[in-house]
């Protein structure tokens, strides 16, 4: 199975007036779009913003694509802001390895206009074992 990997900081509005931002990867595969975002430490929490953040990335990347082609899963675990930047600054495309534990399967539907109705179940292990490959750094993967 071949993919296309990529990693950024994105930047969104959060609860309030100020933007925020969290760590996205993204899995282009052949037959769908794997949008993995994770908290990068601020105030807004990943949760509470995944309806936000799906609708966003769809609409600005992939709306060419069927809404139930978009994958979304929550890392709920720690990232180090200043590492997750400095892996960016030096083109890494696979930023970290989360721990299993971490990994939710986030449920949408949509509206005909945006992502409504979150549902989270956490990834059981042959779910993990198809993401984690592409999650991994190339050094983790020998």
């Amino acid at each position: 199975m071949t993919a296309q990997v990529q990693s950024e900081i994105y930047r969104f509005k959060g609860q309030g007036i100020e933007n925020k931002e969290c760590g996205l990867t993204i899995l282009e595969l052949p037959d769908k779009v794997v949008l993995l975002f994770s908290d990068l430490g601020d105030a807004t929490s990943v949760t509470d913003a995944i309806p936000q953040l799906a609708t966003e990335i769809y609409l600005e990347r992939y709306k060419t694509l069927s809404p139930d082609k978009v994958v979304v899963v929550e890392h709920n675990g720690e990232i180090n802001p200043s590492l997750f930047k400095q892996q960016l600054a030096q083109k890494h495309n696979l930023i970290y390895a989360p721990r299993s534990d971490e990994l939710h399967l986030v449920t949408l539907k949509w509206d005909g206009q945006a992502y409504v109705s979150p549902r989270w179940k956490k990834l059981k292990s042959p779910q993990i074992d198809q993401l984690l490959p592409f999650l991994c750094n190339q050094s983790e993967r020998k």
